[in-house]
């Protein structure tokens, strides 16, 4: 979402950037994860409006003409072409048979993210330039398209989920709330059993509501950063990094909450969880997003027990260099710092990256951003089960400048150069 500046608290005190802000939305309520204005990188221009009268292409068969405005006019190189007609609905699969396919995700869990489209611009719908930048993510070699929306939005979700699915790709759900502040968070009876008012009873209701959400291979995520909640805050007087605060084990009791309930639900709805990181033909539900310090010394053993000895960081670590070397060399030092602050604590982690995005401070051209994520794509990512590429579909200073689609004055979605050579990567894993 979903790059704030944040620390990595008891590892190096640097600041890196608290990613995965939810974004202010239209009515101005804060998120859950406490971004209520547009005056970070990952927050949208205060200003940012949907168009009503460009379309896109002229062979989209949609029927919505609203689209996303934009002031990129970068030239085009990549087109996309929508002849083709999909279903908008779908049905839940209904196997619960979860064999083993000996690798955890069933191979390296490669995904584009959409948090610009799906989260920030959730109020207005799910549009036809909504389902171009899908089509585009599926061109590539992804396996997974992230659907970042908020859980008061189930209606676009379902709409951005179908058309994933719909273009044969698995969606990883990357949920949040705009009203997360007020909700209690697996306390005071939120959720599984007695379900309270609260986050978790909300992400219930929406499950069994919308069982058409989730296939089989879908990665579910009922919270990424939930950190970053200004519950913790609201309610503890502290947040989930301060010494000594009641907030750092009821945010770990709710991780582990989270899962045991989604497992519960997806059951219910006739799909079964994954037991482990290997099964399929389920559901993964042990992927919970942190930023690098919550990942590495605010959760405890028994939350990441849970979730297959597997932790999920968003990431920044190139943030501040244009050189090819040294961002790839950031992220390999990152990465091993994980890993080894864990091993000193007696579990020998997996990693899987939640965002990852170049550059997220620096506005590069096209081709410093296809060096760097060519360098990066080479020799950073060997030893982590997957990537989620943040963003996809963006602007400038949307959220930095990560983004490896833009759309042309035309209201057409495009691959940046370095949008070609995350899916190579993609395909080579």
């Amino acid at each position: 979402m979903l790059g704030l500046q944040r620390r990595f608290v008891a590892l190096s005190g640097a600041l890196v950037m608290l990613v995965g802000c939810a974004l202010a939305l239209p009515l101005g309520a804060a998120s859950s994860n406490g971004c209520a204005h547009g005056n970070s990188p990952k927050c949208p221009p205060p200003t940012t409006t949907r168009a009503t009268t460009t379309t896109i292409a002229p062979t989209t068969t949609r029927a919505s003409t609203t689209t996303l405005s934009t002031t990129t006019t970068k030239a085009s190189t990549t087109t996309l072409a929508t002849t083709t007609t999909r279903a908008t609905t779908t049905t839940a699969a209904t196997t619960t048979t979860v064999p083993s396919s000996g690798l955890p995700f069933g191979g390296f869990a490669s995904s584009i993210d959409t948090m610009k489209l799906s989260k920030d611009q959730a109020a207005g719908g799910f549009t036809a330039s909504d389902a171009s930048a899908v089509d585009l993510a599926a061109s590539t070699a992804t396996r997974f398209i992230s659907v970042v929306t908020p859980l008061e939005y189930p209606a676009t979700m379902v709409a951005w989920a179908n058309r994933v699915h719909a273009d044969g790709k698995h969606v990883w759900f990357r949920l949040a709330s705009v009203n997360g502040g007020s909700l209690a968070h697996g306390d005071l009876g939120d959720g599984t059993p007695t379900f309270a008012s609260g986050y978790l009873t909300n992400l219930h209701n929406l499950m069994l509501a919308h069982p058409e959400l989730f296939r089989a291979g879908d990665i579910l995520d009922g919270d990424a950063e939930a950190e970053n909640s200004n519950w913790w805050v609201n309610h503890y007087g502290c947040g989930v990094q301060s010494s000594n605060c009641a907030a750092t084990a009821a945010f770990n009791t709710f991780l582990q909450k989270m899962t045991t309930q989604e497992n519960q639900d997806l059951a219910t709805i006739g799909l079964a969880g994954c037991a482990s990181l290997t099964a399929t033909g389920c559901v993964w539900t042990q992927v919970h997003s942190t930023d690098p310090g919550t990942g590495t010394h605010e959760l405890t053993n028994a939350t990441v027990a849970q979730m297959g000895n597997l932790i999920t960081i968003d990431a920044y670590p190139d943030q501040s260099t244009t050189d090819p070397q040294t961002a790839a060399t950031a992220w390999k030092n990152a990465i091993a710092s994980w890993k080894a602050a864990w091993a000193a604590r007696g579990i020998a982690v997996q990693v899987l990256v939640g965002e990852w995005g170049y550059s997220n401070t620096i506005n590069v051209t096209d081709a410093q951003q296809d060096a760097v994520i060519r360098a990066e794509t080479a020799q950073s990512f060997s030893s982590v089960l997957g990537t989620n590429y943040w963003v996809g579909p963006g602007w400038v200073g949307a959220g930095g400048y990560t983004q490896v689609f833009y759309k042309d004055s035309g209201g057409v979605w495009h691959l940046r150069p370095a949008g070609s050579t995350l899916s190579a990567f993609y395909a080579a894993r």
